[in-house]
Order: C-alpha cells, then structure tokens, then sequence
C-alpha cells in the first residue's frame, strides 16, 4: 500500500485559449518515454494568494505574465508518483480562465517543471484523446454554466 503525504496540496492552473479555441498545455516526458499533458500553474506556497501562485509559476514555466480572470473549475485528486517511495499527494486544483499577452507564441520559461519538455497548443478534441494530467484534464475544462467540481475516483479509497 502506497503512503500519504499528510499535507493539502493547492494548485493554481491558467486555462488559456488561443484564437481557434486550442488549449495551451504543458507537456511532461518521463524516464519511461511516457509522457502527459497538463496546464501551466502549479502549488501555492505559504503566505501566497493563489493568483500571486499562478502568475509566478506561469512566469516559471512558459514565460508569460498571465492575467486571471474568473475561476474555471475546482479539481481535487491524489496524485500518483513515478518514482518509487515517494508518497500520494492530496491535491486541490484551482483552474482560472486567463489571458496571455498579445502575440504569445508557446516557449519555456526560464525555470520550467521538472520533466516539462514542451509548451503547445493542443485542440480540444487532441486533449480528450490524449493522457492528462489530472486524469480529468479535459472534462475540467470542457465549457460550463457554472463552475465545475471534479471529484475523482481516486479519492475514493482506504487509507
């Protein structure tokens, strides 16, 4: 049985769209060769607002200032490790719809996420299809009247 880091992770995460409706997305190659496709964003540390989080992890990892807007959805999952030994972390994932600067083209930023080894637009349809990161990437997205609560499976077990 896998161990469980005591703490609650939150992450701020920038939903970004370009002109044709594509999703800019991260993606993350492993040891493996397996990779998988997330957002931009990552965990707010203390004494951080969650939209201080997002804009400094995306300033980190695709070299843009972002400008949050309203909140996109809510995620909560436990994240698995590829690395054997390291616990499940208990994540809450804040999405918020933003805006990029005029004319941004996808790079890394200066400081990217370990394993990050590209930053793309992906459609809709090619994120669906494809291995994300939370496993619930796409429907967290997906357009909503309201703000959607993703509650994952994976929360449903014994510890």
């Amino acid at each position: 049985m896998e161990t469980m880091n005591t703490e609650i992770r939150n992450t701020a995460k920038a939903v970004c769209y370009n002109d044709n409706n594509d999703i800019l997305v991260l993606k993350k190659v492993y040891e493996d060769g397996s990779f998988v496709y997330t957002l931009p964003g990552g965990s707010q540390e203390p004494g951080e607002s969650i939209a201080s989080a997002l804009i400094r992890e995306c300033e980190e990892e695709i070299a843009a200032t972002v400008v949050p807007d309203q909140l996109h959805y809510i995620c909560e999952y436990i994240k698995t490790s590829r690395t054997p030994g390291i616990p499940l972390r208990h994540k809450v994932e804040f999405g918020f719809r933003c805006t990029l600067p005029a004319g941004y083209t996808p790079q890394m930023g200066l400081r990217p996420d370990s394993h990050q080894a590209e930053v793309l637009w992906l459609s809709p349809e090619q994120l669906r299809t494809s291995t994300c990161t939370p496993d619930s990437l796409a429907l967290c997205i997906a357009p909503h009247a309201r703000i959607p609560f993703i509650h994952s499976d994976a929360m449903i077990t014994n510890p």
